[in-house]
């Protein structure tokens, strides 16, 4: 199993969400989703200066919903936001305002519906485990506890994973051990059929993750090779919207997959800042067994099979052998000089790029590097009835040629492990010149 340094990926998701705090005004514009990064940030314990606007809001906050009862027409948001910000400032130790509990329960006697805070299970999980050690003040608190405690393992929780982490929380919080058991046993359950969305893996990811003492030890090579696939699906998702934003600004914005919501950045900050404490998690491994692990052989099988569908003409088909030579070489390379597998896969890339203008019959003779590829993607664009957001594996062919060209600037340096997964981004943006290739110039 290939084994990730997580170290930066934790620094660049703290990032995204300091960049997210930094604007005061767009704090306030948010409750919700800024109680969820300070209660993730709480867990994590990380205190920054920008930290700081986030947790001088938070009190204000509290102050009005809580102790005043100041709502806005988002009564649900503004409960919840407030009480899980009084729980995380708490746990901080960072709880400025004086709130009497007494306030909290007939606010929540006002708008307790079918056994149910706001008659809706998210809010209820939240509001549950966010007031857990003050429950007996709280007059709602047994008979809501009880509804949620009987809907945890139902298709309530399961249509909407972001249920998953709120409610193996709140499990957690009352040390419920066999309702945690059942719903880890139905997430792997859909983790072994493969039946997740991408987008929705995050949530099953951290919970497996952060509960993996609860499995039986056949079924915990599953849950790891999981997280791990989750895990380098991130690292390669913050590479495509770094990308996809420089080309975007280039070529104007199309609609893409690449929102991230705070949950996400929260849940993924919680589990990467797991997983890096994990003993033994950045071992190194014999380059073979990397490659393997991350499926290369498949890719290649790919583009062996597309190939077979394009008609190449002759300077482009050379082009294109010089390219998979390149980068057949710095697969050799990766075992005996790590660093030198960078310089291979610029030229592969560049090979790549003038593989495509060739084919084309688009002069190219005065570029390089990006500029290369910036000429790619406008003819594609172009030529192609494809938004250029289809190109997902040429962000990764873009991204070798970015760190390249810092590395010739003696501005970045490279690991076994990043090498090894830009070959992978290597193939793949192989694969898909090939393919847009063929959607150009198709065969008749």
């Amino acid at each position: 199993m290939i084994s990730i340094n997580t170290s930066d990926l934790e620094r660049e998701y703290i990032g995204i969400l300091e960049r997210d705090l930094y604007d005061v005004g767009q704090v306030e514009k948010d409750p919700l989703g800024n109680a969820i990064y300070l209660f993730f940030i709480s867990r994590n314990k990380i205190k920054t200066s920008i930290t700081e606007n986030l947790i001088d809001w938070a009190n204000s906050y509290v102050h009005t919903v809580l102790g005043q009862h100041k709502l806005s027409r988002f009564q649900d948001k503004d409960v919840t936001s407030a009480i899980l910000c009084y729980y995380s400032l708490k746990q901080l130790d960072c709880l400025k305002v004086v709130v009497d509990v007494k306030l909290i329960d007939s606010l929540l006697d006002r708008y307790c519906s079918r056994d149910r805070y706001f008659d809706e299970f998210t809010h209820s999980c939240i509001i549950l485990f966010s007031l857990y050690d003050i429950k007996e003040g709280i007059t709602s608190y047994q008979k809501v506890l009880a509804s949620i405690l009987k809907a945890v393992n139902s298709p309530e929780v399961m249509n909407d994973p972001k249920n998953l982490v709120f409610s193996a929380i709140l499990l957690d919080a009352t040390q419920d051990v066999q309702l945690l058991k059942n719903l880890l046993h139905i997430t792997l359950g859909h983790i072994n059929e493969k039946s997740i969305p991408y987008n929705d893996s995050i949530y099953y990811a951290w919970l497996v993750w952060q509960y993996k003492e609860l499995f039986e030890k056949n079924a915990l090579t599953r849950v790891r090779g999981y997280v791990r696939e989750v895990i380098e699906g991130l690292r390669w998702s913050l590479i495509e919207k770094e990308e996809l934003e420089e080309i975007e600004s280039i070529y104007g914005r199309e609609e893409g997959p690449m929102v991230l919501s705070k949950i996400q950045i929260s849940v993924s900050l919680d589990l990467v800042s797991s997983y890096n404490k994990e003993p033994g998690i950045l071992n190194k491994l014999d380059h073979t067994v990397i490659l393997a692990d991350l499926r290369v052989d498949a890719v290649k099988q790919k583009i062996n099979e597309t190939k077979k569908t394009v008609s190449l003409l002759g300077d482009a088909s050379v082009l294109l052998q010089s390219a998979e030579k390149k980068i057949l070489d710095a697969e050799t390379k990766l075992a005996e000089d790590p660093d030198a597998c960078l310089d291979l896969l610029g030229e592969a890339m560049e090979s790549l790029c003038r593989t495509y203008l060739t084919q084309r019959k688009i002069p190219f003779k005065a570029l390089s590097g990006l500029e290369l590829h910036d000429s790619v993607i406008k003819d594609w664009k172009e030529k192609s009835s494809l938004p250029w957001t289809d190109l997902k594996y040429q962000t990764g062919l873009r991204h070798i040629l970015r760190v390249w060209a810092l590395k010739k600037h003696e501005a970045y340096s490279t690991n076994l492990l990043e090498e090894a997964y830009f070959i992978l981004l290597g193939w793949r943006g192989c694969f898909e010149i090939i393919r847009m290739i063929k959607e150009t110039n198709p065969v008749s």
